[in-house]
């Protein structure tokens, strides 16, 4: 047989054994053995575990791993309903999910849990009523709703979607006409301002008291006061003077400051104010001040 003929067959076998290893690739899950919640009858328990294994066998794209099979792979399970301890029994069973079933309700009702191996995160939760006589066909119509394959064909494609929704999500939206108004800024200049002129005026007052004050005692002396009250009244007298003077000089000063630090922030505060307006296209860009 020719060279040429005999590649060409080792290419069709080799494209066939390939095709067929993608066409039975299955599904792995690990099935826990079923916990209750409450009193619940060991019979009953038997009973739909074994119903729940007769309703997996009908997910013929499912491999499942189950019993003593996957008691020698991970021992004993003690996560309760932790997503991420059941989804590191998960990677140890080397599957890609696991369901966990707590049998609640005396029997009737089972509250499974999917949970995906490799995130550990937990795929969905859903609650089966048995209210019926028959829970093994009750098991057989759920079990497409507790494995999710009722919305999606197979789990890997359950694992696309997440992926879908986030690029969708971060994708950046079209740039509309904006406005970017001033930030926020501090107004410690304003609140000092204010302070120091109610303080400077608070001095002038008390200044323009002891001025008035001062004048009084000028005009208290005649020509019948004593020495003694002379030297009292001048003392007092100039007391009042130097307190008259310090508080309107002080006072003075500390309204000018005051007003002076109230401009400023007026000032900074008409800056801030600038608008920057931007096209829809982002290709031109313009600023408007306020005066």
């Amino acid at each position: 047989m020719p060279k040429r003929v005999l590649f060409g067959v080792a290419v069709a076998t080799a494209t066939l054994v390939i095709g067929a290893g993608s066409a039975g690739a299955e599904s792995t899950l690990a099935v826990l053995p079923l916990q209750t919640k409450g009193a619940v009858d060991s019979a009953v328990v038997q009973k739909l575990a074994h119903a729940l294994d007769e309703a997996l066998a009908t997910q013929t794209e499912l491999k499942v791993f189950s019993g003593k099979a996957l008691h020698k792979k991970i021992g004993d399970p003690s996560c309760g309903t932790d997503a991420a301890c059941l989804g590191a029994l998960g990677r140890k069973a080397q599957t890609a999910q696991v369901l966990l079933g707590i049998i609640g309700a005396g029997g009737k009702k089972i509250d499974f849990h999917l949970v995906a191996s490799t995130e550990g995160t937990l795929v969905q939760r859903t609650e089966v009523a048995l209210d019926g006589d028959d829970p093994k066909q009750q098991l057989k119509d759920a079990i497409g709703r507790v494995l999710a394959t009722d919305a999606a064909e197979m789990p890997a494609l359950q694992a696309v979607m997440p992926t879908k929704k986030k690029s969708a999500e971060s994708a950046e939206p079209a740039l509309e006409p904006v406005a970017v108004g001033p930030a926020k800024r501090s107004r410690a200049l304003l609140i000092v301002g204010i302070a120091l002129a109610a303080v400077g005026a608070g001095g002038m007052a008390t200044g323009a008291y002891f001025g008035v004050r001062h004048d009084q005692l000028g005009a208290s002396v005649s020509d019948t006061t004593t020495q003694t009250a002379m030297a009292r009244i001048e003392r007092d007298a100039n007391q009042a003077g130097l307190i008259a003077n310090l508080g309107m000089g002080i006072g003075g000063g500390f309204v000018v400051a005051g007003v002076a630090l109230i401009v400023l922030d007026v000032v900074f505060d008409m800056r801030a104010k600038a608008t920057l307006n931007v096209s829809s296209n982002g290709a031109s860009a313009g600023v408007v001040l306020p005066w």
